[in-house]
């Protein structure tokens, strides 16, 4: 049995003993292609089967390809890793937040976590709004002081910068810049005519097992109650077909794996850039 094989037989058996509904595993060694599985079911109601081309929502994996966009973009001479934001960005520059970094914004030191209240999930698929909204927030702590996951700002805080600078959106710089040299599937607003091949979000059948966390006021701010449950936020169409590079990626496990293989053989980034954002 090969490693492949090997593979298929586990995602299998997670699926028989009901542990997965669907699920996909990709490995790339030596730029070779070794695993690409799939198995259960993508969807219930038709009971379309998951396959290797079944598209996945995967929050926040699609930090990684959007960091490597931005990275590409002070490979370019677009960014400085060490500049404030508000060098780029109109209006940013206010409330505590004039010396915010890139590099802080990328690693998740620029103490502003927090999701801009919306009355609406429209108004979060709406980027020029957010990224206002965002501008006239005040740090919940001093920049750079103390590292805390920046679950959805993320999406506006690391990649309007380049946005700005690039003057194409940032699906189109992903689609334009990034997937199609990987020559694989990976959206940040995911087009409407490949609805029929998305991996159907459903809600945990067994919450209980999970372990509960004591309340964090600051995790309610950076993941509010308004866009709970996640797996209802990421299943409404307006929400993927908006670009929210922090936590809406669809794709394959293929187009992750083939990225992250890609990086680690130094094809889409210049190895002194990568070195430094790793540190």
């Amino acid at each position: 049995m090969n490693l492949n094989d090997e593979i298929q037989s586990l995602l299998d058996h997670l699926v028989s003993e009901d542990r997965e509904r669907a699920i996909q595993a990709a490995v790339f060694l030596d730029g070779e292609l070794k695993v690409d599985a799939a198995a259960g079911i993508a969807d219930p109601e038709s009971g379309r089967a998951a396959d290797n081309n079944t598209l996945f929502p995967v929050f926040s994996c699609s930090k990684g390809p959007a960091s490597t966009l931005v990275l590409q973009g002070v490979e370019k001479g677009l960014l400085n890793l060490k500049r404030p934001l508000a060098e780029y960005w109109d209006n940013f520059g206010v409330n505590g937040k004039e010396n915010i970094t890139l590099a802080q914004a990328l690693s998740h030191n620029a103490a502003l976590p927090q999701l801009p209240a919306i009355t609406s999930p429209e108004e979060a698929a709406d980027w020029e709004l957010m990224c206002g909204k965002i501008a006239m927030e005040s740090p919940l702590w001093k920049p750079g002081s103390k590292f805390f996951y920046h679950a959805v700002s993320f999406s506006w805080l690391a990649c309007n910068p380049l946005v700005i600078m690039d003057g194409r959106d940032f699906n189109t710089i992903l689609q334009q810049d990034l997937m199609k040299e990987i020559g694989e599937e990976f959206y940040l607003g995911m087009p409407e005519d490949k609805f029929s091949r998305l991996a159907r979000l459903e809600s945990d059948p067994h919450p209980g097992t999970l372990e509960k966390k004591p309340y964090d006021p600051v995790a309610a701010m950076t993941i509010p109650s308004d866009i709970l449950p996640l797996e209802k936020w990421m299943a409404y169409p307006p929400i993927l077909k908006s670009c929210l590079p922090a936590s809406n990626g669809v794709g394959t496990a293929r187009a992750l794996a083939k990225h992250y293989a890609m990086l680690m053989e130094g094809k889409l980034l210049d190895p002194e850039i990568l070195d430094f954002a790793l540190k």
